[in-house]
């Protein structure tokens, strides 16, 4: 196969090229690469489909190559992830984790090739309105901080404690003096999370994170698949579940509140966590997106929006 590197191609042909060098890296000679069918774009990567032979058997595999505007810091933690999922591979999980076949360079970082796995994303409402997405998501999370960060802490960076990640998080509303900042600054001061050990977090645990499938004779029985484990960390398990909710006052399309999704992720959690502890994370989101829109485009009616949406929020807390 010819080799013409520049940027600015197509994911498709950026995705051929990093299968042969993974399929050729695996001991496939001249692998057969036909047409990549688009999956989805996230936050990190756009996923790529198709089937190729590896081993002398048909192999569905899913190509996923690094957006454009990922950062210098792309390739390492790539590589992360990678190693982070081949050591879960080895833990007992409620949730399948897609087994990684390998990486290669394409033109804006590390695109890395998975097996893959089945399911629908949690995230779309046809398929929220078929199961519980607080169950399965309260199922998931709790599984992934209950393994042991301590196999982890060579892979990844984090604070010791849960209490920790809060006070760092805090740092947020001390970059610009407004009183709903000072505000909540003193709100979430008295209620930090205790000075228990952190856990294993994923991340980004939105439900385009999480492929489901389900029995439709009996949609109580299903299975699920955590993919894009990108931003994985250690630190307070409230985090995940602040992605989770960003802030909005409902979750999920059905109108399920964080409340809900708190109480029964707490029902199968090691350790419980208390709502106040999300809130922190969410305000730490909101106040992140305020500043940065401030700091691109200064006082606008969109940056208005979002530090009413600021105030919204913080009602609720206090």
């Amino acid at each position: 196969m010819g080799r013409k590197r520049f940027r600015g191609r197509p994911d498709w042909a950026q995705g051929k090229e990093v299968l042969w060098d993974v399929l050729t890296e695996l001991g496939e000679d001249e692998p057969d690469i036909g047409f990549l069918e688009f999956i989805d774009t996230g936050l990190f990567f756009s996923g790529l489909y198709t089937e190729v032979e590896l081993g002398g058997e048909s192999t569905q595999v899913v190509v996923r190559v690094p957006r454009w505007d990922v950062g210098e810091e792309q390739p390492e933690a790539a590589r992360r992830e990678i190693a982070v999922r081949r050591k879960l591979a080895d833990i007992d999980l409620p949730f399948a984790v897609p087994r990684p076949l390998g990486c290669a360079d394409s033109d804006h970082g590390l695109a890395i090739v998975d097996q893959w796995v089945p399911g629908a994303s949690l995230g779309k409402k046809t398929i929220q309105a078929c199961v519980d997405p607080v169950e399965i998501t309260a199922v998931v999370a709790a599984g992934c901080h209950a393994v042991d960060p301590e196999a982890f802490r060579p892979l990844l960076s984090g604070p010791a404690t849960r209490r920790g990640h809060a006070e760092s998080a805090l740092g947020v509303l001390e970059k610009r003096d407004l009183p709903e900042f000072d505000d909540a600054l003193q709100w979430a001061r008295e209620h930090l999370p205790p000075t228990t050990p952190s856990r294993l977090l994923h991340g980004d645990l939105l439900g385009q994170n999480i492929l489901i499938t389900i029995d439709l004779r009996d949609r109580d029985h299903w299975s699920a698949s955590v993919i894009d484990w990108h931003a994985v960390a250690i630190g307070d398990p409230a985090y995940d579940l602040a992605i989770v909710s960003r802030g909005h006052r409902k979750v999920f399309c059905d109108g399920q509140p964080l409340e809900q999704l708190v109480d029964t992720y707490n029902e199968r959690a090691d350790e419980a966590i208390d709502i106040a502890h999300v809130r922190i994370y969410e305000l730490w989101l909101k106040a992140r997106h305020y500043l940065a829109e401030y700091r691109d485009g200064g006082e606008t009616a969109h940056t208005e929006q979002l530090l009413h949406n600021f105030r919204a929020l913080l009602r609720r807390c206090v």
